[in-house]
């Protein structure tokens, strides 16, 4: 199989990443939640269904402001990219909301993407550049197969929260455009979860890999970075000049220590998880450290409301997520 388009653009950066994402499937606290408002946004579109919280009515302005003239709209539908040679299906994927728009008979057809994300994903460092997003060129690149006499297209990545919406648009492609994204699949390399492990090229990509605490390549160098310890300070009510400056250097050092240490023990608690996943809870001093399963959230707008609008097919129970953590006795 190929990299599913979640991953393409970490597999562009590193080989090892597509491996990690088949071998150790995780939904993470940004997709659970971002399902809650991906299908309170999709009823509201598909039925006018009422929205529940102000994430959700900001993501509906946006769309209603920015595309009002927008045609053939389709909501969370399961595309396929295929081959043209061959008619095979290189990868499958399920983009938000793709529709048309009919600028004019000079301009033409342009077919257009949406994904929505947690700002907190952009905030975070989690989302490549715009244009650099190889989730949405193959979402558009599927639903241009879908619309193959549209002359342009475009995606947009609207990040939101429950007080703004943080909308991005990627440069207008031309068909030209689409035969190279398909090109591009067709030339990654097969995924075998199976399969020796392939080379990791660390770098800042990194941060955006949420299989990282599986990759030893990340997980190694953890001792490197590993914080001084902070020397007592006793300081007196009212600093002196000199006091003061003392005072603030100190200070300097404790932000960096605390900074270093923070991010020591997210590498040191990837590697205790990794363990427990393979092992077992630990045991230390008689407590024990391993992995707690939640059960998953209700998805959507509350289950009432849906029962009203007739949308009984949305009620679902969202998947259980896994913590890790002391375990209670």
């Amino acid at each position: 199989m190929k990299p599913r388009p979640s991953i393409f653009s970490l597999a562009k950066l590193c080989p090892r990443a597509p491996w990690l994402a088949a071998r150790y499937p995780e939904q993470t606290t940004y997709a659970s939640e971002g399902l809650s408002v991906d299908a309170a946004v999709s009823a509201a579109i598909r039925s006018g269904a009422a929205t529940t919280r102000e994430a959700e009515r900001l993501c509906l302005d946006w769309l209603e402001q920015t595309f009002p003239t927008r045609v053939s709209t389709t909501v969370q539908r399961t595309l396929a990219l295929t081959d043209p040679e061959t008619g095979a299906t290189l990868v499958a994927g399920t983009p938000d909301l793709f529709f048309q728009v009919d600028a004019s008979p000079l301009i033409g057809l342009t077919v257009h993407v949406v994904d929505w994300k947690k700002n907190e994903q952009r905030l975070a460092g989690k989302l490549p550049p715009i244009d650099d997003d190889w989730q949405l060129k193959i979402y558009l690149a599927m639903a241009w197969q879908e619309c193959p006499v549209a002359v342009r297209g475009q995606y947009h990545r609207v990040c939101w929260s429950d007080s703004c919406v943080f909308p991005e648009s990627s440069q207008v492609y031309q068909q030209v455009d689409l035969w190279g994204t398909i090109d591009t699949v067709k030339a990654a390399p097969e995924v075998d979860p199976e399969a020796p492990k392939p080379t990791a090229c660390k770098g800042e990509h990194c941060g955006r890999c949420y299989q990282r605490h599986h990759c030893d390549a990340y997980l190694l160098p953890a001792g490197e970075s590993t914080p001084a310890a902070l020397v007592p300070l006793t300081i007196p009510a009212m600093l002196a000049p000199e006091e003061a400056t003392g005072a603030l250097a100190w200070l300097a050092k404790a932000e960096a220590t605390l900074k270093a240490g923070k991010a020591l023990m997210e590498i040191v608690e990837a590697a205790l998880r990794s363990y427990v996943d393979r092992c077992g809870a630990i045991t230390l001093d008689g407590r024990s450290w391993g992995a707690k399963t939640n059960p998953g959230r209700r998805s959507g707008p509350t289950v009432k409301e849906l029962e009203d609008n007739g949308l009984y097919h949305l009620i679902r129970d969202g998947k259980p997520s896994t913590t890790y953590g002391w375990l209670k006795k």
